[in-house]
Formats: structure tokens, C-alpha cells, sequence
């Protein structure tokens, strides 16, 4: 459904805000997973679902053109809303997953925090023109090293109390639209924005359907671009299906 060209140059590598008496993430980890239930698509100018069930921060009430973007039900939100802040809140691996793709918004403030795990090196490259000129290559990372993973957790707790603590909230209309460049799919939840009281950080955390954190983004540091564009081949696409299995 995503209508954007994708260009991309890919190589593979084998190189909080405190609660009262919060549930540890311990106490999560044997439930059953929740099924994560993906509707269709759903664009700018279609009614949207009610979300009713929904605490007010978590509800979606407008998507921009040309997003696309995948609702759960109200339930499974709230309970990976919660899944996460206890992620945040605690020391360990908590529910990250066993592969994370750390975009190139999140990848360029973690990268000189926690070394290069690793993994598969996305580079990406923005075209801002047709005939290629004004380009630029952002960088990100999908590892499955499970230690490098963990310095990850390390570091985006550290960002998130040095900047006065956090907020866990649903994606806003202009965000969408500014993310939107730079995905290769339609935005599909359970994916919170984790912004930081300060304001400095604005972090999309993405969960996988196996319950687990799959994908990590930072908005505020990915450059806005009007009219680019990025394209992985499906060479470069296929790298990524591989190391994710």
C-alpha cells in the first residue's frame, strides 16, 4: 500500500518516569502473549475506529495524507503501553526482542553510546531530487546481538532521565508525516511515542507480533525532508528478512 519509490544501499556486517509501587516486568513475562491484531488499512479522510477504550494520550484522531496506518484493539494497546513503561522503568532486557532495528534517527544518538553490535548496517539513502542531487545517507542498524541489544536498553534509559523523565503516548498527525519518509512499510501498531519531559527526545518504539520490541526511532533527529524519498532493492530487503528470522 505504501506508494513511495525506495532507494537504499545495504551491506551485512558480522562484526523514566516513575510510578508508585509500579508491577515489575517480571510480573509480565509469563503471561500469554496477546494476539496483535492488525485491521486494514486505514487513510486519510476514512473514519477511524472509536478507540474508546482507549486513556486519551494513546488515541490516534487523525491521519495525514499519505500515511497509512494499522490499529489494534484498544486492549492490546493499553497492555503494551504498560509493557513498556516497565520496560523503561527497570534494568535488564525487559521486553525487548531478540532482533532490534534501530533506525537512523535512534541509531545516530545510540551509536556513540553503545559501540557497533552486530548485524545488518542499513544505510539509507535520501534522494531530494529526481536525477539524485541534494542527497544524503543516514545510517541505522538491525542486530540480534542480544549484549549489544542491552547496551541499547542502557543507553535509551539514561537519554530518558536526563531529560526530565518521559510520557508514552500515540503518534500525532504531523510525526506520521514526517516518519512516513522514512519507512518502507505502512505504520502499523502497537508503536508509542516515548517523549521526553524536556522535549528533546521523541522516540517511536515499535513491538513485533511476537510481543516483543521489535524497531526503535527517534523523530527529532531525522532531518525533515519535504519531497525525498528512500528505496531498498529487494536484494537489500531480503538481507534484512534474513537476519530477522
Amino acid at each position: 500500500m505504501k506508494q513511495l519509490i525506495f532507494l537504499a544501499a545495504l551491506c551485512v556486517t558480522l562484526s523514566g518516569c516513575q510510578t508508585d509501587n509500579p508491577k515489575p516486568y517480571s510480573a509480565h513475562v509469563n503471561r500469554p502473549t496477546p494476539k496483535i491484531l492488525i485491521t486494514k488499512a486505514y487513510g486519510v479522510g476514512v473514519p477511524l475506529p472509536k478507540q474508546s477504550a482507549r486513556p486519551p494520550e494513546l488515541v490516534v484522531d487523525v491521519i495525514p495524507a499519505p500515511v497509512f496506518y494499522h490499529f489494534c484493539d484498544d486492549a492490546t494497546i493499553v497492555l503494551y503501553a504498560e509493557t513498556l513503561r516497565h520496560t523503561l522503568e527497570e534494568k535488564g532486557h525487559g521486553a525487548f526482542g531478540n532482533v532490534l532495528l534501530v533506525s537512523p534517527g535512534a541509531w545516530n544518538l545510540m551509536r556513540p553510546l553503545v559501540g557497533m553490535p552486530r548485524g545488518v548496517i542499513v544505510e539509507v539513502l535520501i534522494v531530494r531530487s529526481i536525477k539524485g542531487l541534494n542527497s544524503s545517507i543516514l545510517e541505522g542498524r538491525l542486530t540480534d546481538d542480544v549484549p549489544g541489544i542491552d547496551r541499547i536498553a542502557v543507553a535509551l534509559r539514561a537519554m530518558l532521565r536526563e531529560d526530565g523523565g518521559y510520557g508514552i503516548r500515540g503518534l500525532r498527525a504531523e510525526e506520521m508525516a514526517k516518519w512516513w519518509v522514512y519507512r518502507t512499510s505502512d505504520i502499523m501498531e502497537p508503536s508509542y511515542v516515548v517523549e521526553t519531559k524536556g522535549g528533546y527526545y521523541k522516540f517511536v518504539i515499535g513491538f513485533g507480533s511476537d510481543g516483543k520490541i521489535s524497531s526503535i526511532d527517534e523523530l527529532n533527529a531525522l532531518p525533515d525532508i519535504a519531497n525525498g524519498f528512500i528505496v531498498p532493492t529487494k536484494e537489500n530487503m531480503q538481507k534484512l528478512t534474513n537476519c530477522s528470522e
